[in-house]
């Protein structure tokens, strides 16, 4: 899609004879967003609120940048009632006091897992601060390890980057 190759968000579809309406949303318009995914790894989650007070209100997720795993958002939407019983489930026997991860944006009183589950996460582009933004649950990955789990899936090499490690490897 040409959106894509050029970053965009994404593109609106309408039909050919449907005017603009200001001010409100049409069926005659469609947006249709770029998304992306990436395999993360679940390191905790936040305290659930309302019909979720028994569960959880969204999953921590981490990715490893070199030896170092560094945050890179939650994710609250994209759960069925049944993938929020089965992950809660999951967790249990997953909690730790040891945080694995360290960033100002976790929201307090989050609890901490092992950093052995990963998620396929779909979200539409990263902010500033390397968050996931508009992220959504997809699905477990029982078939990935938290080592595949790495922040080059979002944040492409820079030519500068890949210079250096051209150099690194040449002095090998």
């Amino acid at each position: 899609m040409a959106a894509l190759a050029k970053g965009l968000e994404g593109i609106v579809a309408k039909k050919m004879d449907s005017p603009y309406r200001s001010g409100g949303r049409s069926s005659e318009w469609l947006k249709v967003k770029n998304v992306q995914s990436a395999d993360c790894i679940v390191v905790g989650y936040t305290r659930g609120e309302g019909n979720r007070k028994d569960r959880f209100g969204a999953l921590l997720l981490g990715l490893y940048d070199g030896e170092n795993l560094v945050y890179v958002g939650r994710v609250g939407t994209g759960f069925t009632e049944k993938t929020l019983r089965e992950l809660m489930d999951t967790f249990l026997p997953m909690k730790t006091s040891e945080k694995p991860i360290e960033a100002p944006d976790i929201p307090p009183g989050s609890t901490w897992l092992r950093p052995e589950i990963v998620a396929e996460i779909g979200y539409q582009n990263l902010t500033e601060d390397n968050r996931f933004r508009a992220a959504r649950f997809l699905r477990l990955r029982s078939d990935k390890t938290p080592g595949e789990c790495t922040i080059d899936q979002v944040k492409p090499v820079t030519l500068h980057a890949r210079e250096s490690t051209l150099k690194v490897h040449a002095r090998a």
